[in-house]
């Protein structure tokens, strides 16, 4: 699976301008946070993001940083891509490691960051259908301890499951 392909897929839950009062994002179009867009250089109103400046910062932010071009499985690179879009690349990257760990007698240092390391751990797993399972398990769980410790974050938790499902299907 290519950037394009992920990235349409991501759009579909992403959606347009939003600025949810709750949403600890803010002001958002497509996915992309106004603290992100403008850390990435773009200037103007939140509402006139365009797709394409969009697809430029994923790619830039989210899909190199977390080395999918380097991920063998075409479902985790998906699966990557969409959860660091979601919670952050970090975060992406801590799951998909303690899900690694969880399944196999080698240890990861967890720390969030893909490197040669993790992708020949991860690349070489000998269950990949696990280990895409328990990394969408450790994200939905993820997602449950948040709607749990922060209240104003429960109008969120039926969209967020909905998403990983979707997402999981893929």
């Amino acid at each position: 699976m290519g950037f394009s392909k992920a990235l349409a897929t991501v759009l579909r839950h992403e959606g347009g301008y939003s600025n949810h009062p709750v949403d600890r994002g803010g002001a958002t179009k497509y996915g992309i946070t106004e603290k992100i867009a403008r850390g990435a250089g773009y200037q103007g109103d939140m509402q006139d993001l365009s797709v394409e400046v969009a697809g430029e910062i994923y790619q830039k932010y989210y899909w190199q940083p977390l080395r999918l071009d380097d991920i063998a499985s075409d479902k985790l690179k998906l699966l990557l891509f969409d959860t660091g879009v979601n919670m952050g690349t970090g975060a992406a990257g801590v799951l998909l490691q303690k899900a690694y760990n969880r399944l196999s007698v080698g240890r990861l240092v967890v720390d969030g960051i893909i490197g040669p390391i993790t992708l020949a751990h991860v690349n070489n797993f000998n269950r990949p259908g696990n280990l895409n399972y328990a990394f969408e398990i450790l994200r939905g769980m993820r997602y449950l301890n948040i709607a749990k410790n922060n209240k104003s974050q429960q109008v969120f938790i039926h969209g967020w499951l909905n998403r990983l499902r979707d997402v999981a299907k893929k």
